[in-house]
């Protein structure tokens, strides 16, 4: 479960192909195709790596497969936008593929939403951590 799975990979491209007219339309449509889009590789996600150790570390429920897998393995799904609240960006990326450039804008507006929703000195700390983890991003894809 280190890597995102091949299958899972492959039914990804598929969903996307198959929901990427509500995708494309962006708003609240987009985003419920990112959510069902994201349930149902969860759950197959689940089923293909049944027999993998690992995969006990997630029913532990910390970390969070429905979170921090989605996010590291899958995909990180619906943004919000940093200047219309209303308008979303589906990021089809995962964290160990690393983050594709045309949506590199959109996890920058991420930092600043984080930025305007809590100001206290943990906002530091999560920069740094996020800073560093698209150094990191930006040194694989560069």
């Amino acid at each position: 479960m280190i890597r995102p799975h091949p299958l899972v990979m492959k039914r990804k491209a598929e969903l996307f192909k198959k929901y990427e007219k509500e995708l494309a339309k962006g708003g609240n449509e987009g985003v419920v195709a990112s959510v069902t889009i994201e349930k149902e590789l969860l759950a197959y996600a689940r089923e293909v790596n049944k027999d993998d150790p690992s995969l006990r570390l997630f029913d532990l429920k910390s970390p969070s497969f429905g979170n921090h897998y989605k996010n590291m393995s899958v995909m990180i799904g619906a943004q919000r936008s940093n200047t219309d609240p209303n308008e979303f960006h589906i990021s089809s990326s995962n964290f160990v593929n690393g983050v594709n450039k045309e949506e590199f804008a959109s996890h920058a507006d991420q930092l600043i939403l984080i930025y305007k929703r809590n100001l206290k000195n943990v906002f530091l700390e999560g920069l740094l951590l996020l800073g560093h983890i698209y150094l990191h991003i930006f040194r694989i894809h560069h």
